[in-house]
């Protein structure tokens, strides 16, 4: 089988997304964008960097960000998005200055937080519910009256028999 770079570079930047899932202390976390180059978005309360992997260069983009971001997630068409506090409020946030813009609240189940925001090749926004027991997805695109409405797509994670 041949690889080109075409077909790894998913399987790397996954790979390093959830590297620095589990690197990042848990008021810190770090999402990969592939294109055009190899970049690591991080946050953290001191604010929002960015680490090249292709030249090794880090810059911080804001050390004041606007709001203390909980996760953060790059979508395949190089959108950064973040939510804070863990409820939902799901915000765009600008790659150069940092700046964010609201987008939507995404509704949770009772008494939960949204944790591990990632986004799928397809631009479907994907986080973990409900203390870790729940697979939800979301259309970050798919706004009504401020809010966007998740699905379920696995109830019950302790339970779903995964491999």
């Amino acid at each position: 089988m041949k690889f080109t770079r075409t077909a790894v570079a998913p399987l790397v930047c996954s790979f390093i997304t959830f590297v620095a899932a589990l690197s990042f202390p848990s008021q810190a976390s770090a999402t990969v964008d592939c294109d055009p180059s190899p970049i690591i978005y991080s946050h953290s309360p001191g604010g929002i960097e960015k680490y090249n992997i292709s030249t090794g260069q880090f810059t911080n983009i804001t050390s004041t960000p606007s709001h203390v971001f909980f996760d953060i997630g790059t979508a395949p068409n190089g959108t950064l998005y973040g939510v804070i506090n863990g409820g939902g409020d799901l915000y765009q946030i600008n790659k150069t200055s940092g700046a964010s813009t609201f987008i939507a609240n995404v509704t949770l189940p009772q008494s939960t937080n949204f944790n591990m925001l990632a986004f799928d090749r397809y631009g479907k926004g994907w986080f973990v519910a409900d203390g870790g027991s729940k697979l939800m997805s979301f259309d970050p695109t798919a706004v009504t009256n401020g809010t966007i409405t998740p699905t379920t797509v696995v109830a019950n994670l302790q339970t779903a028999g995964f491999p």
